[in-house]
């Protein structure tokens, strides 16, 4: 009974890490802000650490074992980390230039100086021309 339950831990484990490590992997391909290279480099060290780390949990050595362990928690505190700030830099992102369907549009009236308007107020029914550059 033992066995089995401290099976299941080691399983649980090993997941989780790999769980966090998806969705962190997820969260920098949805930035789309580091180049392809890099992207794969940060991929690659992510697969190599999760693969180091389930090698290090199958065998029933203390030692491996604790590595394994500590390996997990440092897996998930960064995955943590960047998923937190990943997240927080979409959203500023997704709020900064993406405007919602509001249009801003400016106009200018320009007036002589001699006519004798001082205020928007002054041109209320009055016919005006337009241009459009």
């Amino acid at each position: 009974m033992k066995s089995k339950i401290w099976f299941i831990i080691r399983l649980l484990i090993m997941i989780i890490p790999v769980i966090f490590s998806i969705w962190f992997i997820k969260v920098i391909n949805d930035l789309n802000m580091l180049p392809n290279k890099l992207f794969a480099l940060v991929v690659g060290s992510y697969i190599l650490i999760n693969i180091l780390n389930v090698l290090c949990l199958i065998p029933k050595k203390i030692v491996l074992n604790i590595i394994g362990i500590i390996l997990s928690i440092g897996i998930i505190v960064i995955s943590c980390f960047g998923i937190k700030h990943g997240t927080k830099i979409s959203n500023f992102l997704n709020k900064s230039f993406n405007n919602n369907g509001i249009e801003v549009t400016g106009y200018s009236i320009a007036v002589l100086k001699s006519s004798g308007y001082d205020k928007l107020d002054d041109l209320n029914n009055k016919l005006m021309g337009h241009n459009t550059l």
